[in-house]
């Protein structure tokens, strides 16, 4: 209980003085875990948001549904959900822009592919398992 509450703390100082979002960290496992592995690792700024930043909590919602009513989310399932998600958004557009100013042509268009899905799953684990 003490650790827990020394984590809490140790949140609250680093999310202050890096000007992090009060939700940025949210798992003690992963945390205690980075520290544990004697990694110095200091977070200076935010990154840019991904362009599907808006959708991910809906997606991972589902995902966690679909596991509570032992339905496995597949592979194509995810993918084709994720797809569906964007189908007439400005999101996909800006999917599309930002695919053809990176010069990164491909026959996905606005869509994404077993990639996306891949880094998706491995990125949000925790939560997921």
């Amino acid at each position: 209980m003490g650790q827990t509450r020394g984590l809490q703390q140790h949140h609250q100082k680093k999310t202050q003085k890096f000007g992090l979002p009060m939700d940025a960290i949210k798992n003690d496992k992963i945390v205690h875990r980075v520290n544990k592995s004697g990694k110095n690792q200091t977070v200076m700024k935010l990154g840019p948001l991904s362009l599907l930043h808006s959708i991910k909590s809906l997606v991972v919602d589902i995902i966690l549904e679909r596991a509570a009513m032992r339905q496995p989310m597949r592979v194509r399932k995810g993918i084709a959900i994720v797809n569906s998600m964007l189908k007439g958004t400005k999101i996909k557009q800006d999917l599309m822009e930002y695919r053809k100013n990176k010069k990164l042509f491909s026959s996905l268009g606005g869509n994404v592919g077993q990639e996306y899905w891949r880094a998706f799953i491995n990125r949000y684990n925790e939560i997921l398992s």
